[in-house]
């Protein structure tokens, strides 16, 4: 899984090196843009199995503190990979006053990870929003799209370690299955639980849960 997206940023760096005055315009900005979304996958798979390691060493002593929703979705939305252009992103906040006990780099981890799945398997154009409410004493983060949604049987495995919808195992291409499965971890951590839904008439939801900070404890 790290040796592909490594081979291939290396073979196109060579090929520019060696052959960029041959090249033309179109040529080049193919191998530039396969060498960035490369080195962003690399970056997210670094950053899932950095986080992993945080949980399995420092799970009882994880930092948590109240932190403003709105803020969570501005910072986590400006760190989505340039694919997020290619698709209509929007943010639905119930309250922008709502706050939620957390870490926030790793439920931050969380939504990018969501939202990064639902930009892998939906079509260019389709619309992702990531929205956030009140239920009861918690608030509820809600990642949906419209895209073709996710086959029945695959549903009770997308949290598994190292399972891609409509692959089973992870291939090279899909890259490690740690994803959804460290979404469930630190979701877990957080006393919350993850669900995935239908959304009709097409597409998917993702929803998640965090305690909620009333005013009176701010």
């Amino acid at each position: 899984d790290l040796r592909t997206p490594l081979t291939d940023i290396s073979g196109s760096a060579d090929r520019l090196m060696q052959q960029e005055s041959a090249l033309d315009a179109a040529s080049r900005k193919k191998l530039y843009t396969a060498i960035y979304d490369d080195t962003n996958r690399l970056l997210n798979m670094t950053e899932n199995l950095l986080a992993v390691t945080h949980l399995e060493t420092e799970k009882e002593s994880v930092p948590m503190s109240p932190e403003r929703i709105e803020n969570l979705f501005q910072s986590a939305v400006a760190q989505l990979d340039r694919r997020a252009a290619e698709h209509r992103i929007s943010v639905h906040l119930e309250d922008a006053a709502l706050v939620a006990a957390m870490n926030p780099k790793l439920i931050q981890r969380v939504i990018i990870n969501i939202m990064n799945n639902a930009m892998q398997y939906t079509p260019k154009g389709s619309h992702i929003e990531l929205s956030g409410v009140k239920k009861g004493n918690a608030v509820e983060i809600s990642v949906t799209d419209d895209g073709p949604g996710i086959p029945q049987d695959a549903k009770s495995h997308l949290f598994d370690l190292f399972y891609t919808a409509g692959q089973g195992k992870a291939d090279c291409q899909r890259g490690l299955g740690l994803g959804l499965n460290l979404c469930q971890s630190i979701v877990a951590l957080h006393g919350g639980k993850i669900e995935v839904s239908d959304h009709l008439p097409a597409g998917t939801t993702f929803r998640f849960t965090l305690p909620l900070v009333s005013s009176e404890k701010r």
